[in-house]
């Protein structure tokens, strides 16, 4: 019996090893994927250059020294699951010591939003003066609307030119020749590309539509932010996975709900209320780089941490619960418009981010190298009702900050309905992992059936063929 059980182990980790490999990006796009990536970067540095090159004068004059384009998001940590349509970028500012000063947020009580709360002082939100002598805020709105104004401008020049070429394969910029699913604007901190980009390829029957974000962003240097991160020490073997502190970070503008964007950005300066002054006048830190180095190390089958890699990119599509998603505000003859109807902040699925702060946070709890059905039974543990029923907040720590700001994550999670979907479909994973167990005839393909239908994001990836020759 013994021998069976182990027997029946070993075809859960083939089952999960298996379906890993069918949702990895870097499998299915093999052949195009460099091309992708390269051609890509290269369609955003021509937006971001024509948006900044002649602006420079202007920028030097307020004490910007340096503009970088960076690779962010699932793309560059090596995360993205099934289709390289997803793209994210910061556009790092930096600016000369002399005008640039950053203070810690300057808030006395909790400020509560749709997916974060603020504690007061909060050390992932800072305050910035440029030019020290006038000792005002940059304001957040200012900010962002004058670089997606001239990254509106560039874009819409950029479209004009002929696509990158790749081989026989083309990158396309289409702004005005677009699907009726295709825009841009702004979402969240971010300027959008919604679909814009097209990938053609003689090998395909349909285009890959891809969105890029471009999040304007600005660089700082502090000590004290590095002293606050919790470091693996364990990582792999390769000299060139080696992890360091970093010396410095980035500043986004606050991502801003829905219902606040609305007010902020049409109320012509009038403020409502105390969270209306702090989205006016805070920055989040971003660690992205720091991020995108772990991730990695975690990546490389070499470390120790390479199962929960698996995990975590498995869990993207598992804890997908519908495809909504946040609105984008659209720029209309220049001019932001918002629309009618202003949907609700998505809560019925689990963020990319709120994954690997759940991966993380229990990766960090053990002190040995784990299988890949341990690392998903610990992670799936967390969803286990007797732990959802506990009054004490389960102990999953932030893998970025210190514990008391993740442990909302929970707390929305508990005796909430919009939840319980989610937790019913990781007792259905369970079940069907406990059935392979048992089987003593597994097959990967009718298992995979049976995780379509609980999964109806694996069902769309699974659907859709990627032999280069198919539709997508």
């Amino acid at each position: 019996m013994a021998d069976h059980k182990l027997k029946g182990e070993e075809n859960v980790e083939d089952f999960l090893s298996h379906l890993y490999t069918d949702i990895c990006t870097e499998v299915r796009w093999a052949d195009e994927l460099p091309d992708i990536i390269d051609a890509t970067k290269e369609m955003v540095k021509r937006i971001v250059g024509e948006a900044f090159d002649q602006n420079m004068k202007e920028l030097k004059s307020k004490g910007v020294t340096k503009i970088e384009v960076l690779d962010a998001g699932s793309m560059a940590e090596g995360t993205k699951v099934c289709y390289p349509d997803e793209f994210d970028f910061l556009i790092s500012f930096t600016f000369s010591p002399d005008v640039l000063e950053t203070f810690p947020t300057s808030n006395a009580m909790n400020f509560e939003f749709p997916k974060f709360t603020v504690s007061p002082r909060d050390p992932r939100f800072r305050q910035i003066v440029i030019d020290k002598n006038k000792k005002a805020l940059l304001n957040t709105i200012s900010f962002m609307r004058k670089n997606f104004g001239w990254l509106r401008r560039a874009l819409l020049k950029v479209s004009k030119n002929k696509p990158i070429p790749r081989g026989e394969n083309r990158l396309h910029l289409d702004v005005k020749n677009n699907p009726k699913t295709a825009n841009y604007g702004m979402r969240g901190p971010s300027f959008r590309l919604y679909k814009l980009l097209r990938w053609s390829s003689p090998k395909r029957y349909e285009d890959l539509l891809i969105s890029v974000d471009l999040v304007p962003t600005i660089v700082i240097y502090d000590e004290n932010i590095a002293d606050k991160l919790p470091f693996f020490i364990r990582g792999c073997s390769c000299d060139e996975h080696l992890i360091h502190k970093p010396d410095h970070f980035f500043l986004v503008p606050v991502r801003n709900a829905e219902q606040h964007l609305e007010r902020l950005y049409f109320s012509d300066g009038i403020l409502r209320d105390d969270k209306d002054k702090f989205l006016e006048h805070n920055f989040m830190v971003s660690l992205s780089e720091y991020e995108r180095d772990v991730m990695k190390i975690w990546k490389c089958e070499k470390s120790v941490n390479h199962n929960w890699f698996i995990c975590y990119r498995l869990m993207k599509c598992f804890g997908d619960l519908d495809d909504n998603s946040d609105e984008i505000f659209l720029f209309n003859q220049g001019n932001l418009t918002v629309p009618s109807i202003i949907s609700p902040e998505r809560k019925e699925s689990f963020t990319s981010y709120t994954w690997k702060t759940l991966v993380f946070g229990t990766a960090r709890q053990e002190t040995s190298k784990l299988t890949l059905k341990q690392c998903f039974d610990r992670l799936t543990a967390i969803f286990d009702k007797e732990n959802l029923d506990k009054s004490k907040v389960l102990p999953v720590r932030s893998f970025w900050w210190p514990s008391e700001i993740s442990e909302k994550i929970h707390l929305d999670m508990r005796g909430k309905q919009c939840y319980t979907p989610f937790v019913d479909r990781m007792i259905q994973l369970k079940t069907i992992l406990n059935e392979i167990i048992y089987d003593s005839s597994y097959n990967y393909s009718y298992y995979k059936g049976k995780i379509k239908e609980i999964c109806p994001k694996l069902l769309l990836y699974f659907n859709r063929a990627y032999d280069g020759k198919s539709k997508l």
